[in-house]
């Protein structure tokens, strides 16, 4: 996928006028929309024993323990739709991540050319269209990235947020309860640093984490993912995500089809090397 890119980007001639800037701008919303959503509320959480609840932590924490093993860098082809009272497309592209936070998405069109990108490495982001030759610049905790990603977003974890697997650092488990529709065991969890709190619902057979629930401070939810259509083996990765969060008006749903992991990743790979003739736009 690396190899891909730079080879489509070296096809981007110096002075090249691209002819679709209305569909980059349509694309741009996408990008710009990364999560959007009614309102999520929380689930009804059913009493379980004493016996399911201890065998839930324990698979729990196997889990964990063994997503450490798991490769940390992954590409993927994705397929991106957006439906909300303003917008409704879909885009195609690629997806390139690498723990804890490098993450680099890229959109094209019919013709295999990149339309916009957006790329962080969990400090800042660079946001690129393609037909204006601009690239917008900023950190992640500036008020321009607010605006973009919604709250539960954490920049510095977002590698671990797209694949289903939980973030490095301490996560204590402060209770358990069963899920209405026996999908799996619901677990509130405390993470820290910052004492961040989720519910997750949590499948103790295949040891997957099927939604995940971020809660603000006033304990309702901010942000809810569901992942489905996993892979097969111990490190198998999510086909579809779809996010719904509080502060955005819509859905939006993220295909993501042959996955590509066991190559080795470093920070270069989520550099992009553009033409000196795009102009860059530094955002706060």
């Amino acid at each position: 996928m690396i190899a891909v890119f730079r080879r489509v980007l070296s096809l981007i001639p110096q002075g090249h006028k691209f002819r679709t800037s209305r569909r980059a701008a349509q694309l741009s919303f996408i990008f710009l929309s990364i999560v959007l959503a009614g309102c999520a509320g929380l689930p009804a959480r059913l009493p379980i024993s004493a016996a399911e609840s201890v065998a839930a932590r324990q698979s729990f924490k196997e889990m964990a323990g063994r997503q450490r093993l798991c490769d940390k860098s992954v590409d993927a082809d994705l397929t991106v739709t957006v439906d909300s009272r303003f917008y409704r497309g879909t885009m195609n592209g690629y997806l390139q991540a690498m723990a804890p936070s490098f993450v680099k998405l890229v959109g094209i069109n019919p013709l295999g050319q990149p339309l916009v990108a957006l790329v962080s490495d969990g400090e800042r982001f660079n946001f690129v269209r393609f037909p204006d030759r601009l690239i917008y610049q900023g950190d992640v905790d500036s008020e321009a990235y607010r605006r973009i990603a919604p709250a539960g977003i954490e920049p510095g974890a977002l590698y671990y947020t797209l694949i289903g697997r939980l973030a490095p650092g301490e996560v204590r488990i402060l209770s358990t309860g069963g899920d209405e529709r026996g999908r799996g065991v619901w677990l509130e969890l405390a993470r820290e640093p910052g004492n961040s709190r989720s519910l997750v619902l949590f499948d103790p057979a295949r040891q997957l984490i099927r939604r995940d629930l971020k809660l603000d401070e006033d304990g309702r939810a901010a942000l809810e993912i569901v992942y489905d259509k996993y892979g097969a083996g111990e490190c198998g990765l999510p086909g579809r995500l779809t996010a719904v969060s509080r502060d955005h008006a819509g859905e939006l749903t993220i295909r993501l089809d042959d996955w590509r992991t066991g190559f080795p990743s470093s920070p270069v790979d989520f550099e992009l090397e553009l033409p000196p003739s795009f102009k860059r736009v530094k955002v706060n």
